[in-house]
């Protein structure tokens, strides 16, 4: 049976031209939205335009496609750079950082919030994330769990089991 699919194989590639045989898959021209993004953390946003504009351009160069912009806290004892989010300032350095990035062929994003997860000072410890959650279970060398880890009611988490 193989000698006559390779005799059936032989007969038919003299029908096709040679490259339908060799040919290779032809990949999508590289993008700026094809290309790998960032995420870019301005820590207390103390950033100044030249500052961004060397950090854009080393991004660019480094072939990134994109930042995605993340306004969060600062570093202690730098509170004197800090920019207040959304503030007029705030707004002049992502204007500028907008121009800077059509000028490279970089995208930009923005988080849609300041921090991770989402908030700031305004949000008070009633309205926080919080919860936490910890369970230990007992297990012999080699030895698996085989059932479903219940966190609270009506939240399990899934653990491996073995295939």
């Amino acid at each position: 049976m193989n000698g006559y699919l390779i005799k059936l194989f032989f007969v038919f590639s003299f029908f096709y031209p040679v490259q339908f045989l060799t040919a290779q898959i032809e990949w999508p021209p590289i993008t700026q939205t094809s290309k790998p993004w960032t995420r870019w953390w301005w820590q207390g946003s103390a950033v100044d335009e030249p500052g961004l504009k060397t950090t854009m351009k080393w991004y660019q160069e480094a072939g990134l496609g994109g930042l995605e912009i993340t306004p969060i806290y600062g570093v202690q004892g730098q509170e004197k750079l800090f920019i207040n989010y959304l503030t007029p300032a705030w707004m002049d350095r992502f204007s500028f950082v907008l121009s800077e990035a059509k000028k490279l062929n970089l995208g930009i994003d923005m988080a849609s919030g300041t921090g991770w997860p989402f908030g700031g000072p305004w949000v008070t410890e009633s309205d926080a994330c919080k919860y936490f959650t910890h369970k230990t279970y007992q297990l012999s060398g080699g030895q698996m769990l085989r059932r479903r880890a219940q966190i609270s009611p009506g939240l399990n988490l899934l653990l491996p089991l073995p295939t």
